[in-house]
């Protein structure tokens, strides 16, 4: 077992935040948020509509993510006049959910991704953990059962085959690094259903 930065949201929001900076060239100043979660089939009218409707203010600006072909990727950059009114926009619409969409917003500080809007840190890559070698029969609740006995877990991951069966790996991630700590620590090649997990 150990801990595995995989990648994920904060490195690909590099690659915007420079793209998105030499392309705009715009003020610094401005207060600027990262959102995913919109459906893809959204215009950026939509998306300005959703915030104007639900009385966010301040938004002067919205950047839709694209990908290669130039379709919406569910991602955006939205511009607000101020810093302030920013992270008033991530207070209230982070973890909202737009109608029509299947999941919630997620809303970051552009400038910082690593914080949200109380300055608690989101990066996961210190509360990840990757566990291998499970046998190809475990289930999903039966690896959060084992995870949750070390500390509340936000996310688990059991890749699935075609075959049906687990991939003989999980990605979990807690909700706090002392827990994902501990648990490397307490379970690294210990038996889990008839198996040396490492």
């Amino acid at each position: 077992i150990n801990a595995e930065y995989m990648g994920g949201v904060d490195s690909k929001l590099q690659f915007v935040r420079r793209a998105f900076f030499s392309v705009s060239g715009s003020d610094e100043k401005a207060g600027r948020v990262f959102a995913e979660g919109f459906p893809s089939t959204w215009t950026i009218e939509q998306v300005q509509r959703h915030f104007q409707e639900n009385n966010a203010e301040g938004l002067v600006k919205v950047n839709l993510v694209r990908n290669r072909l130039g379709h919406f990727t569910g991602k955006a950059v939205l511009t607000f006049q101020n810093v302030i009114e920013a992270a008033e926009a991530i207070k209230r619409f982070d973890n909202s959910k737009p109608s029509g969409a299947e999941t919630n917003l997620k809303l970051r500080d552009f400038e910082n991704p690593r914080q949200n809007a109380e300055g608690e840190p989101t990066d996961t890559s210190n509360r990840r953990v990757f566990v291998r070698n499970l046998d190809f029969s475990v289930k999903t609740s039966q690896v959060h059962d084992l995870a949750k006995e070390f500390g509340p877990v936000e996310k688990i991951d059991v890749p699935i085959g075609t075959n049906g069966l687990n991939r003989g790996f999980a990605l979990i991630t807690f909700v706090h690094e002392k827990d994902a700590q501990r648990f490397i620590e307490l379970s690294n090649e210990s038996s889990f259903r008839g198996r040396r997990i490492k």
